[in-house]
């Protein structure tokens, strides 16, 4: 699990503008492991099962196909995406 005070990058959906967001709270109990999320412009906390949270640094995912990531794996992942693109364009 990941700890209290983790910045996460949530992308978004057809529903929800991407954000940023702060896990608060840890929960552990016998319904499974989840977050408690203070996203930035919602005033309530938002309940997000673990396994939906990835962090790329740890399991090598930074392809940008997971909705919630960790803020630094996104900034990887894009900063990556922007180098790319400048070396297949720069030609």
């Amino acid at each position: 699990m990941l700890e209290v005070g983790t910045k996460l990058y949530n992308q978004g959906d057809m529903a929800n503008l991407p954000c940023e967001g702060t896990i608060v709270d840890c929960i552990s109990d016998k319904w499974g492991n989840r977050y408690s999320v203070q996203f930035e412009g919602r005033e309530t906390l938002t309940r997000v099962e673990c396994h939906l949270v990835y962090d790329c640094t740890v399991k090598g995912i930074g392809n940008g196909h997971y909705r919630i990531v960790t803020l630094n794996s996104y900034k990887n992942a894009r900063k990556l995406q922007i180098e790319e693109m400048k070396r297949r364009y720069s030609k």
